[in-house]
This record gives C-alpha cells, sequence and structure tokens, in this order.
C-alpha cells in the first residue's frame, strides 16, 4: 500500500509539472481550433468580395506558341482585347514579347472588375518579409484598396491582372491563431516545428500519467 502511494505522489506530482508547462499551449490550440471550426472559410479568404468575370472568347489564331513552355500554359484576355500567355510565373504577349507592368489605372480597373470593392488606392509591391500577409504571393503585386473599407486589402499580380488574394480581419486573425496553432511565429506556414513536435509529446505524456494516476488511486468499495 505504502509502494502504491508513493507511485501515486510520483505521477500526480509530474503529471502537474507538465500540465502547468503546457497549459499555455492547449488553452491555444482549444481557442484556434473553435475558431477554425465555426468560422466560414469563404469568409476568411475574403470570396464575399469577388464577382465572376464575363466569360470572354480567344482568337487562338493570334497567340504565338513558338516559344517553348515548361509546365502549365496559361492564355487569358489581361485588357480588352489584349491576350497574354503564362507559363511556371512568366508571362508575355501573345505575339511572344515580353509583359509590362499593369500601370495603377489598369490595376485598378481590373480590380473593380473582379470585385464589389470601389478600390481608389493602388500601391505597387516589389519586395517584402516573409511574415507579409500576402506571402507566397508571386512579385510584383498591386495592393489595392477601398478607402470606405480599408481594413480590405486586395493583391493583384501586377503582370496577368489577376487578383491573387484578398485579405481582411477575418484573415488576419485566422493567420494569427494558425501561427499559435501550429506554433510558427514568424513565416506561419511551416507544420512541423520542433516546438510543436515537443509540446505534442508533452500533451500525450500528459494525458497517460492522468490515466496512470487515476487507475493508481483507490478505489471506494
Amino acid at each position: 500500500m505504502h509502494k502504491r502511494l508513493t507511485w501515486q505522489r510520483r505521477v500526480r506530482t509530474w503529471h502537474n509539472r507538465i500540465a502547468v508547462i503546457g497549459f499555455l499551449q492547449l488553452f491555444a490550440w482549444t481557442v484556434s481550433g473553435i475558431y477554425f471550426a465555426f468560422t466560414d472559410i469563404n469568409q476568411v479568404r475574403g470570396n464575399e468580395y469577388r464577382v465572376e468575370n464575363p466569360e470572354s472568347s480567344i482568337d487562338f489564331a493570334a497567340v504565338n506558341l513558338s516559344t517553348t513552355f515548361n509546365g502549365k500554359l496559361t492564355v487569358q484576355q489581361r485588357l480588352p482585347g489584349e491576350i497574354i500567355i503564362g507559363s511556371d510565373g512568366r508571362w508575355q504577349t501573345a505575339q511572344g514579347d515580353p509583359l509590362r507592368i499593369l500601370n495603377q489605372e489598369e490595376a485598378l480597373a481590373l480590380g473593380k472588375a473582379q470585385t464589389s470593392l470601389n478600390l481608389t488606392v493602388a500601391n505597387l509591391i516589389e519586395s517584402a518579409e516573409t511574415t507579409s500577409e500576402f506571402r507566397g504571393r508571386a512579385l510584383p503585386l498591386w495592393q489595392l484598396i477601398d478607402t470606405e473599407h480599408p481594413s480590405v486589402k486586395v493583391y493583384m499580380d501586377a503582370y496577368s491582372g489577376s487578383v491573387s488574394a484578398i485579405r481582411n480581419d477575418a484573415w488576419r486573425l485566422w493567420d494569427f491563431l494558425w501561427g499559435l496553432h501550429i506554433m510558427d511565429y514568424s513565416t506561419r506556414d511551416e507544420i512541423g516545428t520542433v516546438l510543436l513536435k515537443i509540446f505534442s509529446v508533452l500533451t500525450l505524456f500528459t494525458a497517460v500519467l492522468g490515466i496512470a494516476l487515476y487507475l493508481l488511486i483507490p478505489k471506494k468499495a
């Protein structure tokens, strides 16, 4: 009986110590998980601001495909009457010439055509930090803003004119909680960080100790 009580005290001590260490992360996992479960992902992605573009016909006879492309080939209309060709992030005109970057007026016009926002401000972004809210998108980008909804940012590929991301407060909160969830506080993109692995094992160990503690507690007759 004395030996059983000794093991019970040891298990309780270690269970309490590990639980204290992992409490804040367990709380972060719980809060972020609740937010992910109850939040509409379309709202997070800003899809409510996107609009369907009318279909347009493309005259492939005017497209020069003599250039060798690697990977997926995209042929689309950018500006009215302008056909562009893209592959692996590189864009060119239908005649095979290098494609110029859209100017401010063109970017705003295309942004208005692809969203329900009244975009009036355009900022060209040519460099960015790894923690930027448009990370993973090819640069340069146009950042388009509706002054009536300044928290909503539209990011457009400066060459293709396609809206590649829409960021709002719902996405920013999601991104922050996602960083806490996977314990990647910088890029928020790496699943499987050392911290996540350590705390996952600690959490499992806490649960195992809790079960062991329950089994060691003498049961009343």
